[in-house]
């Protein structure tokens, strides 16, 4: 079922494309997702480990990208079996980038599996993001097969740096006591 029927669907699809609801915006999530980005960077840059520290940096960027958007269905667990799945296409994408001549057509199987998952209606962002994190391990240049296991390790632990940023804030959200509003109906001696 489309929401854009009838003859003004595509004034609809068009303000559907440029209308932004301001209400959905949060400072403190951007500003706390921002730090939670940067950190693996910035600790990279002292330590003189930038290829690491961008390593850790996407791993991060790409699990944080369900704050806000979270479905109810996606659990931490879940969230930790993307950090998985993330870190393990971008360590098969620097395996894949190791073959020589076999790297278009394994990549263009790559893109299929990845793909295919899509059909589930739960997988399309999933899938999305795998493909794009798939493509990146391909396009790392000096690969091998240690430096895909370094490269898995480091997407999965920045992966597991942003699963921090975003339930942190879901926990905290979530042991708050309930303020409950109690009305007492007060009778003044002097009224009737």
């Amino acid at each position: 079922m489309t929401p854009f029927k009838g003859k003004a669907w595509p004034r609809n699809f068009l303000y559907s494309l440029t209308s932004f609801d301001v209400g959905q915006i949060t400072v403190i999530s951007g500003v706390r997702i921002g730090l939670f980005v940067i950190t693996p960077l910035v600790i990279g840059l002292f330590s003189n480990r930038v290829p690491e520290a961008i390593f850790a940096t996407l791993g991060t960027m790409t699990v944080s990208m369900v704050e806000g958007q979270r479905p109810e269905w996606a659990t931490n667990n879940i969230l930790i079996l993307v950090c998985v799945i993330y870190a393990s296409a971008f360590a098969v994408g620097i395996v894949v980038s190791t073959t020589g001549f076999l790297v278009i057509p394994l990549y263009a199987l790559g893109l299929f599996l990845i793909s295919y998952a899509g059909v589930y209606p739960r997988l399309v962002n999933i899938s999305l993001v795998c493909s794009i994190v798939f493509s990146i391990g391909i396009g790392i240049s000096g690969p091998s097969i240690s430096s895909a296991g370094e490269g898995f390790f480091l997407y999965f632990v920045g992966g597991l740096w942003a699963l921090l940023g975003v339930v942190i804030p879901i926990l905290h959200s979530n042991s708050k006591p309930k303020s409950t509003t109690v009305s007492v109906l007060l009778h003044h001696p002097g009224s009737t």
